[in-house]
Order: C-alpha cells, then structure tokens, then sequence
C-alpha cells in the first residue's frame, strides 16, 4: 500500500496561549494548561513561575479528548524556587529536550507537542504550598 505524499504543510491558523494557577495544597493537584481546538493543535512553549520557597517537580499529560484520564504522561519538568519572582531566578522553561526526550523538533532543534482534536495538556503537581502559575504557547490548525 502507498500514499500519496501532502504537499501542502499544515500551519497554524489560530494562535492561542493556555494559563493555568495551582495554589497551596496538600494533596496532588492538577489543572489543564492548553485545549487542542477542533482540527488538532501545536504546543512549543510551556513557562511556569512559582511564588513557593522550594523547587517543585511538575508532570506533564495529554488527556484524551475521549476522556481518559490521563492518557499519556510525556514526563517531569522542575519549577525552581522563586522562578520568574526576581531577574535573579527567571521563569522555567518546562518544554525542553532534556525534560522530554523524544519529542519532535522544530527546524530550530525545540521540542513541541502536536495535540489531537479537542486532546488537552494537563499538568500535575504534589504537595507543595505557594502558587504555580504557567502559560502554554501554541495554536491551532
């Protein structure tokens, strides 16, 4: 069986950023950082700052838009101390190759994430106090 090749590239046609708080818990927590819209998104960037003392752990999912929770864990990227409080410790960049190898790359050699229709990027984190506050740049196609 053979296919016949797309010659015309697939880009985004609207731009979109998710933002997403966790706030002082106990427990393990969540919250979805980006919604793949109807024909399937692109997600290349995911920054965090955090108001807390410690450095935390974050894992990162994609959710099934067929609801499955969650249905596929990429990995754990860390949120410095103090990150994007003070010029001192900046915001983290938590989509990079060394927090997840084996994602695709982009002809710049960054990492990004391609989401199916209506799939959605969750993030989950574990016992921790203060405010962990992300944005996830991407688009939709």
């Amino acid at each position: 069986m053979s296919f016949a090749p797309n010659l015309n590239p697939e880009l985004i046609t609207q731009p979109q950023n998710g933002k997403a708080t966790t706030t002082d818990v106990s427990a393990d927590i969540g919250a979805f950082l980006f919604i793949a819209g109807p024909n399937g998104s692109k997600v290349f960037a995911i920054i965090a700052t955090s108001t807390d003392s410690i450095q935390h752990d974050v894992n990162i999912s994609i959710v099934s838009a067929l609801g499955s929770f969650p249905v596929t864990e990429l990995g754990t990227a860390s949120v410095p101390a103090g990150a994007g409080q003070t010029s001192a410790v900046p915001p983290a960049n938590l989509l990079t190759a060394a927090n997840f190898p084996g994602l695709p790359l982009d002809s710049d050699g960054n990492p990004y994430i391609l989401l199916a229709a209506n799939d959605k990027l969750y993030s989950q984190i574990f016992n921790f106090t203060g405010t962990i506050t992300y944005v996830a740049f991407g688009g939709d196609f």
